[in-house]
């Protein structure tokens, strides 16, 4: 993904949700892990319609790890990210933060 930060603005991970649900996942392959990563700085604009975007996604057999860098509200990854949040979850102070500590986070991901 080509993609430029901006900072400031809206946070749209109801729509994030539904175009994973509906085009990365929707022919993904039988029988394999299927995995999304939500990243955030910000708290989700419409967080009714994130919250129900989330759980369908979730809902699908995909399993969503949730990273919060900043911004975000502790309360709203904990809905977003799959059950057992703790080993779901991943946050830190700042996006030099989350870099300094991206071999923690990867090891969330990808356990040894």
């Amino acid at each position: 993904i080509n993609a430029e930060y901006m900072s400031g603005g809206y946070t749209f991970i109801d729509k994030a949700a539904d175009m994973a649900t509906k085009d990365l996942f929707a022919n993904a392959r039988p029988n394999v892990r299927k995995i999304a990563v939500l990243l955030t700085d910000g708290v989700a604009t419409f967080r009714s319609k994130a919250h129900i975007a989330m759980t369908k996604l979730k809902n699908s057999g995909v399993e969503v790890f949730a990273i919060g860098v900043s911004g975000y509200e502790r309360s709203e990854l904990l809905v977003y990210a799959s059950p057992k949040s703790k080993d779901h979850m991943f946050v830190a102070d700042d996006f030099k933060d989350l870099l300094q500590r991206s071999e923690q986070a990867l090891e969330m991901l990808c356990p040894k």
